[in-house]
């Protein structure tokens, strides 16, 4: 009997454990989500020209009131055995809420791109957010806050004291459907005439429960740009995600 009873009470406390286990992961699962995205593009004919972008994108709910993102992204491109985009990019968000919508906010970002002439861009800036809308559907977000840049343009390098003033909009439309908006203004402290302006907006729609089907337009403008280069540059990536969790 005593053999049965430390049976049952193992068995039990396995199957509680198990369940607290499935509980867990279950919840981390709807805490955290991951996806990866792919494209390629090939001409060949009058003109030959080969265009690679790939990203990734992390999004945790660490609690109740602490959140991080993490974007990467990469894009690799050549016309006629000449090469026309290579550039990389990176950043992170941390939020802490204050209230129902307050935050304090954490922004770093880092940038290289080979045919802008620029070796590397990185941005720091702590401030202080607010949701303007926060529903189940969608988010309309601002921050604001000090920055610190640098970056190595042209072969100068610089460290400067900026603004950043940033919003982000996000609405879901059905399961795995979505469309995005961001800007981020970052004029110089000491003269809003010279700043870094970065928009994007995109769209995702399911192809199957895994796979989706992407569809993003960035643009990013230096009003102060390498000598030799264009002040504006405008992306349009096409791509397939798949969604990791």
């Amino acid at each position: 009997m005593l053999k049965k009873l430390m049976l049952a009470g193992s068995l039990s406390v396995a199957m509680v454990a198990g369940a607290v286990w499935a509980a867990e992961a279950v919840a981390e699962e709807k805490a955290a989500s991951s996806s990866i995205a792919l494209g390629l593009t090939v001409n060949e004919g009058n003109t030959d020209n080969s265009m690679f972008n790939a990203a990734f994108n992390y999004d945790r709910k660490l609690d109740e009131k602490n959140s991080v993102r993490l974007a990467l992204d990469g894009a690799y491109g050549e016309t006629d055995d000449d090469k026309t985009t290579d550039n990389a990019s990176a950043a992170f968000d941390y939020r802490h809420l204050l209230s129902e919508r307050a935050y304090a906010a954490l922004n770093a970002s880092y940038k290289t791109d080979d045919i802008a002439d620029l070796d590397y861009r990185w941005v720091v800036s702590p401030g202080l957010g607010y949701f303007l809308m926060k529903n189940d559907k969608a988010t309309l977000s601002t921050e604001v806050g000090p920055a610190v840049v640098g970056e190595k343009k042209g072969g100068e390098t610089t460290e400067d004291i900026a603004l950043r003033i940033a919003e982000r909009y996000e609405r879901s439309l059905t399961t795995n459907a979505k469309v995005w908006q961001s800007a981020e203004y970052l004029p110089k402290i000491d003269d809003f005439d010279t700043y870094l302006l970065n928009l994007e907006i995109g769209v995702e729609a399911p192809v199957s429960e895994k796979i989706n089907v992407r569809l993003v337009v960035k643009n990013a403008y230096d009003s102060e740009p390498a000598p030799g280069r264009d002040d504006n540059d405008l992306t349009v990536i096409g791509a397939l995600s798949y969604t990791l969790f």
